[in-house]
């Protein structure tokens, strides 16, 4: 993997001379209930969603703090706000992907380097299609939480709300920005106000505490898709 983000950041600086922006899109969903938690498909989640993008940017750092400027773009989720049933360890790669961006916008504040975790909700992509995976050892006693939440996602697959292509069109707004979002919250406001405004997600009854920086970010950049 490593030889392969080299040899891409190389081919990048050949053919344009430098770096401006890093997109970190690359992931996929593992949806079960942590108990049944297979370790290699796990890691090769982990490996994905977090590991390939952190190595990614470390691969373009060197020349954005060369340059003194640069923006990593890290799609996260919603789910690296608030974990729910069946999605754990999904949204564990998505939290831990959460914090370097944090961390890193605050290294790279002084350098020129800025940081955007984009957040979105239920988008029509093939994220709960053919690429998601479930596992394929349920266990009865999930059935009311993990298991109804799986069946929910990917029977819903294709008929998402959210428009990836006009999702896209807000990242680039965000990017051009003079003072571009920490946070942006991508889906349909009204879905998610649940989630970044009042707090409560209404579904599974409990609350959730969020970061005031990041329902600021909601709130600013709050264009429906």
């Amino acid at each position: 993997m490593l030889d392969d983000i080299a040899a891409t950041v190389k081919a990048a600086y050949d053919a344009f001379g430098r770096i401006d922006v890093l997109v970190n899109n690359a992931g996929f969903g593992y949806l079960l209930a942590v108990e049944e938690g297979e370790d290699e498909q796990i890691r090769t989640m982990f490996e994905a969603n977090f590991f390939g993008a952190a190595a990614m940017i470390r691969a373009v750092l060197p020349g954005m703090r060369a340059q003194r400027s640069g923006h990593v773009v890290n799609i996260t989720s919603v789910g690296g706000l608030v974990g729910n049933p069946g999605s754990g360890y999904y949204a564990a790669t998505k939290f831990a992907l959460e914090g370097l961006g944090e961390a890193l916008a605050r290294e790279g504040e002084k350098l020129g380097i800025k940081v955007t975790s984009v957040e979105p909700g239920p988008f029509r992509t093939d994220w709960a299609g053919r690429s998601l995976r479930q596992t394929q050892q349920p266990i009865d006693d999930y059935d009311a939480s993990a298991r109804r939440r799986r069946a929910s996602i990917a029977g819903n697959s294709g008929k998402q709300p959210g428009d990836p292509a006009r999702a896209a069109e807000v990242i680039i707004e965000a990017v051009l920005s003079p003072q571009p979002p920490l946070h942006l919250v991508r889906g349909k406001l009204e879905r998610l106000k649940k989630i970044s405004t009042h707090g409560r997600n209404a579904r599974y009854g409990r609350t959730i505490r969020l970061p005031r920086r990041r329902i600021a970010s909601a709130r600013l950049w709050s264009r429906n898709p």
